[in-house]
C-alpha cells in the first residue's frame, strides 16, 4: 500500500509515464486487485500499440484470477494473434488449453455440488465487494459441503489474508 501511494504521486506528476504505470499493475496484482490491474493494462493497450501485445497477456492472467474464463481466453487469443512468437506464446497456448480442460471438467456429478459451487460464487462475489469477513463465511459454507473445491479454498485464504479481523 505504501508504494501504491507513491507511485499515485508519481503518476500525478508525469500520468503518461509507461514505467510508472505498470509498475502499480504489478503492485496491484500482488495484491489480488486485478480488476485495477487490469483497467491499467487496458488503458496502455489501447494507448500503446507497441506495448499492446504484453498487456493481453496480463489481462488474461488477471481473469484467470477472477475466475472470467471466457475473458482470459479471448485476451491469450488476442496476445497470441499479436504476437504468435512471442515472449508469452508458448505459457499462453499452454494456458488456453488449461482453461479449456477446466471448463470441460466443471460438469457436476450432483445437486450438492452444483450448490456448493453457487455458494462459492457468492463468496467470491462478496470477496470482490471488500466484504471479507462475509466472504470467509460464505466460502467456508460451500467447503462444508464439498471439501475438494479448490477454487473455493483459494478464495478462502484470500479473504482471510485481506480480513484483518481474523
Amino acid at each position: 500500500p505504501e508504494a501504491m501511494s507513491f507511485y499515485r504521486i508519481a503518476l500525478n506528476r508525469d500520468p503518461h509515464n509507461i514505467d510508472y504505470r505498470i509498475s502499480l499493475d504489478n503492485i496491484f496484482t500482488e495484491m489480488g486487485q486485478y480488476d485495477s490491474s487490469n483497467r491499467i493494462l487496458i488503458r496502455i493497450a489501447r494507448e500503446h500499440s507497441d506495448h499492446g501485445s504484453g498487456c493481453y497477456f496480463g489481462i488474461g492472467c488477471h481473469f484467470l484470477g477472477l475466475q472470467e474464463f471466457d475473458n482470459a481466453q479471448e485476451s491469450f487469443r488476442r496476445y497470441l494473434f499479436l504476437e504468435p512468437d512471442g515472449e508469452y506464446a508458448e505459457e499462453a497456448e499452454e494456458l488456453l488449453v488449461m482453461i479449456h480442460e477446466d471448463i470441460e471438467s466443471m460438469t457436476y456429478e450432483d445437486e450438492e455440488q452444483q450448490h456448493a459451487q453457487d455458494i462459492a460464487e457468492q463468496g467470491k462475489n462478496e470477496l470482490d465487494a471488500g466484504n471479507y469477513g462475509k466472504a470467509v463465511e460464505t466460502l467456508l459454507h460451500a467447503l462444508e459441503i464439498d471439501r475438494d473445491m479448490v477454487y473455493a479454498r483459494n478464495n478462502l485464504a484470500l479473504a482471510y489474508f485481506l480480513n484483518e479481523d481474523v
